[in-house]
């Protein structure tokens, strides 16, 4: 098995292919927009990748995700014990539950908590929801937003370029943005989406705003994308059974934590 630093687009997306609902991001960020802001480690036995991980560099706080399916946690295992010393020496990580520990040697892990991955699998809600008062964000709104996040969100991830994907949608009233719905990865070259930055300020929720900008964003997404996901929190009860009711469906559980060198 030989360790090596991937830069082939078209070899990592036929890896990513073989389980599109666990790769979105990774397929997202194989984009023009994202992929300068990433770096790619792989295993790899003769001429086939074997495993795969990815870096993000685009935040404040970098990224990895370290995802596989549960038949190949050894190998992603012995990737991640591989890739210890190319990887900052801080990170967030994003984790298939079992191989979190291959972190643990030699760093600081602090888990974060389980998330659940969902996908959006009967789009027929989404399309009953009265829309008519949402409206596309732009750049312009950014100074807006990033105001609204620190009230509605805090410890949001909210980072102004995303708008500049034409995929932010909110609600103003008398100017003043009170709910929006976006997203972490949009690709229409790879099909596929991942919703994130969804918020609705104190004092405007329990008005069905929430609900109206994420079923516009999904309708928009859909006319590009076959793929739309997100991660909640295994323990937010009240959003896992609202994107239940919007026609979401988990399809696996991710782990995430802080990762800190010693």
């Amino acid at each position: 098995m030989q360790l090596i630093v991937l830069q082939d687009k078209d070899e990592i997306e036929s890896f990513l292919r073989r389980n599109v609902p666990l790769h979105i991001y990774e397929l997202g960020d194989l984009d023009d927009f994202y992929w300068p802001h990433t770096a790619w480690y792989a295993m790899r036995e003769g001429k086939q990748v074997r495993a795969l991980l990815m870096l993000y560099t685009a935040e404040a706080l970098p990224v990895v995700l370290a995802l596989c399916d549960r038949g190949d946690i050894p190998l992603q295992k012995e990737l991640m014990y591989s890739t210890s010393h190319l990887l900052p020496k801080r990170f967030y990580g994003h984790v298939t539950p079992g191989i979190e520990e291959a972190f643990s040697e030699g760093s600081i892990l602090t888990p974060m908590g389980a998330n659940f991955r969902m996908l959006l699998r009967n789009a027929r809600t989404i399309n009953e929801v009265d829309t008519t008062s949402v409206s596309p964000l732009s750049i312009s709104d950014a100074g807006k937003l990033m105001a609204f996040y620190e009230l509605s969100y805090p410890g949001h991830h909210f980072n102004p370029r995303m708008v500049t994907t034409g995929m932010y949608w909110g609600v103003k009233k008398g100017g003043s943005i009170v709910s929006v719905a976006g997203v972490h990865v949009y690709s229409q070259r790879y099909g596929v989406a991942a919703l994130g930055n969804i918020a609705t300020h104190p004092d405007f929720r329990k008005r069905g705003l929430g609900t109206a900008v994420t079923a516009k964003l999904c309708t928009v997404l859909l006319g590009s994308v076959e793929t739309i996901g997100l991660n909640v929190k295994a323990d937010n009860l009240v959003a896992l059974d609202w994107y239940r009711k919007l026609g979401f469906e988990e399809i696996g559980t991710i782990e995430q934590c802080m990762v800190e060198a010693k």
